[in-house]
């Protein structure tokens, strides 16, 4: 499944939220439970997650990559409970003028006792919430607000935008 988005907010906002593991929950609602950094490297962050939705409840890990330029990928290490497949990735497009494109894709396996219509309807809650979710975040005051808090935590100015 995969979708495309236009955004009016720069770039490096956009990137610089979508690629804040830690802080993933101030815009993706609820269905992240919990969500622990294993590992952290330059371009890689090996990440479990414990999720909820449809009163299922998912537990699977994730590998992210920053390593190409304006592109975040992610796949699933192996596989965990009910999540045999779990990869995708974000691609994003300058526009110029303080907005950008944002391309998402993931492909899912998903097994066990779970109907097919529930597994399209989580597959189209993920993708809304990669992208309708990520647009209404990054393009308002409270991602302002929070971009500066963490720049400050981190000891550093406020350099978002």
């Amino acid at each position: 499944m995969e979708r495309r988005v236009k955004i009016n907010a720069p770039l490096s906002r956009v990137y610089r939220v979508c690629s804040d593991y830690e802080h993933y929950r101030d815009w993706t609602g609820n269905g992240i439970k919990k969500c622990v950094v294993q590992e952290k490297r330059q371009g890689f962050q090996h990440i479990l997650y414990t999720t909820g939705v449809f009163g299922l409840t998912f537990n699977f890990a994730l590998y992210w990559s920053t390593a190409v330029p304006n592109k975040i990928t992610f796949r699933n290490p192996s596989p965990m409970g009910a999540v045999h497949l779990l990869k995708g990735e974000y691609t994003f497009t300058d526009l110029g003028d303080g907005k950008c494109s944002v391309h998402f894709q993931i492909i899912a396996d998903i097994r066990g006792p779970i109907p097919h219509f529930v597994k399209i309807a989580i597959a189209r809650l993920i993708v809304h919430i990669a992208l309708d979710d990520l647009n209404t975040y990054v393009c308002s005051d409270r991602c302002i607000q929070n971009l500066a808090k963490y720049d400050k935590e981190a000891g550093g100015g406020a350099l978002h935008t």
